[in-house]
């Protein structure tokens, strides 16, 4: 309202307040919002881990794109042949993932779950895999013992650890008897039981035939 005769006010100032209130009153609580949700995001993913050895996501990781991926193989009391050695390859990308290429190590004999020989993890990759023969009765104090031992030579690397165990030899052993599945199921459940029991990474039971 101007008042009679009067030529009115600069409006400067107002527009100046009208900024003001803007900014407080609208911009900035819209930047604590943003600036909280991202934070909020950032956390959510921090703390989210997929469980990629489930079959669901090995079976994405399986149609996605081929990189290599080198896999350093510490076999256990367990000597491979030529024939496993050849087939490990083809076993190891269906087990851990598309690009899985082996680097195999030598056999480790009992009582390297105690101490792992310095030459074991020396120029180990992002990935190691402890590797058993299923023809072995799965025990605490062996087994478990050393993916123990192997899960906390690898901890302060951050290296990816698995449990493989090979089918093959006692596939060949039970032949076509009549309860060879039914051996062949306690033998994978008994390993699923013993790591499960440790906290240790589930198995993967591969065929090296």
């Amino acid at each position: 309202r101007f008042a009679e005769g009067s030529a009115g006010e600069r409006a400067a100032r107002w527009i100046h307040l009208y900024a003001i209130t803007l900014a407080l009153f609208v911009v900035l609580p819209r930047l604590l919002l943003a600036a909280w949700s991202a934070w909020r995001v950032r956390r959510a993913a921090a703390q989210l881990r997929l469980p990629l050895d489930e079959p669901y996501f090995r079976a994405l990781l399986r149609d996605g794109p081929a990189t290599a991926r080198p896999v350093t193989v510490l076999p256990y009391s367990y000597t491979l042949t030529a024939t496993q050695v050849k087939a490990l390859p083809r076993a190891l990308q269906g087990a851990i993932g598309p690009g899985a290429q082996p680097h195999v190590k030598p056999m480790l004999p009992l009582g390297s779950e105690d101490a792992l020989p310095p030459a074991a993890l020396e120029d180990a990759d992002a990935d190691v895999a402890a590797l058993f023969a299923a023809t072995a009765t799965p025990e605490r104090e062996t087994h478990g013992a050393f993916v123990r031992t192997l899960a906390t030579a690898v901890a302060a690397r951050k290296v990816a650890v698995s449990v493989l165990v090979d089918e093959s030899g006692l596939r060949q052993h039970a032949g076509a008897a009549s309860d060879a599945e039914l051996r062949l199921t306690q033998r994978r459940a008994a390993w699923q039981r013993m790591l499960h029991d440790l906290s240790l990474p589930a198995p993967h039971f591969i065929d090296l035939s």
